[in-house]
């Protein structure tokens, strides 16, 4: 599967640009090129990008680098690009409802974490944590956008970036197949268990 090069389109947003554009994963999954430690930024290609929050004109690059270090987050569009690794690296882990603040930003929705986590363990330098975890069925507040709440399937967030969290007190039930779709289960639910 590395040699194969397929790409996946993504939003990214740093503390001052938003990028458009196709990253090559190799038939990885975006979350395992962001956490992949041996490389520290991210080539995107076919890309748009504009300073945050000032209606600034676009610009168009064919080949661009970012430092991971700056991602606030990135949003893959689409479906889940490689179901095939996912099934394959699958790992139990607990649900927890959770409430993110990034700077300009905060997310609500659901993150998976192993076993016996704490919000500190989200916060922690020396976390056995990756990089960058997924938080799904998410509702993004943007200060910074002057935008409604966006609702969206995955966003992968860098630790480094969150300023502050918080978990719910209970474990999340495990979603069952026929289990409400994101955008049917309203947001008040999940706040409910704070």
């Amino acid at each position: 599967m590395q040699g194969e090069q397929t790409t996946t389109s993504v939003d990214v947003i740093t503390g001052q640009c938003w990028y458009t554009g196709e990253v090559t994963t190799r038939g990885f999954r975006v979350a395992d090129v962001l956490n992949d430690a041996t490389v520290d930024t991210l080539t995107m290609r076919d890309t748009v990008t504009g300073l945050i929050g000032n209606g600034s004109a676009s610009v168009r690059w064919n080949l661009l680098y970012l430092r991971k270090s700056g991602i606030f987050m990135v949003i893959p569009k689409g479906t889940h690009e490689a179901p095939i690794r996912r099934a394959n690296n699958y790992v139990a882990k607990d649900r927890f409802g959770a409430m993110i603040a990034l700077p300009g930003h905060l997310l609500s929705g659901i993150v998976h974490l192993p076993s016996r986590s704490t919000p500190l363990t989200l916060l922690e330098e020396g976390s056995t944590l990756s990089p960058f975890l997924a938080l799904t069925e998410v509702t993004v507040h943007s200060s910074t956008h002057n935008l409604a709440a966006s609702r969206l399937g995955v966003v992968l967030v860098q630790r480094r970036a969150i300023e502050s969290v918080q978990l719910t007190a209970q474990r999340l039930p495990k979603r069952e197949a026929a289990a409400a779709p994101a955008e049917e289960q309203p947001l008040r639910d999940i706040a409910a268990k704070w």
